[in-house]
C-alpha cells in the first residue's frame, strides 16, 4: 500500500515536471528566440503595416501644416523601416543600443520645405522658422515613435531579456535533471512502473496542452495593445505558439498511450500464462 502511494506521488511529480519543462521549453524556442519572432513579424506583415501607419500619421500633420502631401513622398522607404525595426529587435535580444538614423530624414524634409518657399519667393520670418522647426521635430518624432513606440521602456528590455533568458535556461536544465531523478527513483522502486510512469507523464502533459488550446479558443483575437499592427502581430505570435502547443499535445498524448499500452503487455502476457497454468 505504501509502495503504491509513493508511486502515485512520484507519478504526480513527474507530470508536474513534464508540463513545466514543456512550457519552459516552448517559451525558450518561441518568444525568447529572436529568429522566431522576426519570422512571425514577417509573416504577419508587421514591417509593411508599420511603414503605412507612419505614412498615415505623417499625412495628419501635413494637413495641419498647410503644406502639400507630396512634400513627404519617399521621405523614407520600406528598407529603412525594416532595418530600423530590426535594430529595435536587436536591442532587446542582443542588448544593443538603439540608433535610429533621422538626420537624413530631417535634412531631406528641411530642403524640401526651403525649395517650396523659394518657388513661392518667400523668406520665412522668425515665427515661421520656429513653426518649420516644430513641424520637422514632429515628423521625426512620429517616425521614431512609429518604430520604437516607447524608447525609454524598450531600452530596458535588453537587460530584462538577458535575465529571463538565463532563468529559463537554468530552469530547463533543472527540470530535465529533476525528471531523470524521478524516473530513476521509480525504476529503483519498480522497473515496470517506470515505463508506465513515463507514459502517464506524456499522456497527462499532452491532454493538458490540448485542453489549454481548447480553453483559449479565439480569446486572443481581442488583444489591443499600442496599435493595430502591433496587436495583430502579437496575436499572430501567441496563436502560433498555442498551435505549436496543440500539435505537440496531440503527439505526446498518442505517444503516452503507446507507452502505457507497451508497459502493460508484459503484465497481460504474465496473467495469460498464469491462467493457462491454472487450467492445466
Amino acid at each position: 500500500m505504501i509502495k503504491k502511494a509513493i508511486i502515485y506521488i512520484l507519478n504526480f511529480l513527474l507530470v508536474i515536471c513534464f508540463v513545466t519543462l514543456f512550457l519552459v521549453h516552448i517559451t525558450s524556442v518561441t518568444i525568447l528566440d529572436k529568429q522566431y519572432v522576426v519570422k512571425c513579424l514577417e509573416q504577419s506583415n508587421y514591417y509593411e503595416k508599420t511603414y503605412y501607419n507612419i505614412q498615415e500619421e505623417f499625412k495628419n500633420y501635413v494637413m495641419q501644416s498647410g503644406l502639400e502631401e507630396s512634400i513627404l513622398d519617399n521621405l523614407y522607404n520600406q528598407e529603412k523601416v525594416n532595418s530600423d525595426i530590426n535594430q529595435v529587435i536587436d536591442s532587446i535580444y542582443e542588448n544593443k543600443e538603439i540608433h535610429i538614423e533621422i538626420l537624413n530624414l530631417r535634412k531631406t524634409l528641411d530642403n524640401r520645405i526651403k525649395e517650396v518657399l523659394e518657388q513661392n519667393n518667400r523668406k520665412p520670418d522668425a515665427e515661421e522658422e520656429l513653426a518649420i522647426q516644430t513641424f520637422e521635430d514632429t515628423i521625426v518624432e512620429v517616425y521614431e515613435n512609429g518604430i520604437i513606440y516607447a524608447k525609454e521602456y524598450v531600452e530596458n528590455l535588453g537587460d530584462i531579456y538577458q535575465k529571463i533568458s538565463n532563468i529559463v535556461s537554468k530552469a530547463e536544465l533543472g527540470l530535465i535533471i529533476a525528471g531523470i531523478l524521478l524516473l530513476i527513483v521509480i525504476f529503483v522502486i519498480s522497473k515496470r512502473k517506470m515505463i508506465r510512469a513515463l507514459g502517464i507523464a506524456f499522456l497527462a502533459t499532452g491532454v493538458l496542452e490540448i485542453v489549454f488550446k481548447l480553453w483559449i479558443g479565439d480569446k486572443l483575437h481581442h488583444i489591443l495593445l499600442l496599435n493595430a499592427a502591433f496587436s495583430e502581430s502579437l496575436v499572430y505570435i501567441c496563436n502560433n505558439m498555442i498551435q505549436t502547443i496543440f500539435i505537440t499535445g496531440i503527439i505526446m498524448s498518442v505517444l503516452g498511450i503507446i507507452v502505457i499500452i507497451a508497459s502493460s503487455i508484459p503484465k497481460i502476457k504474465k496473467e495469460k500464462i498464469a491462467e493457462e497454468i491454472k487450467k492445466e
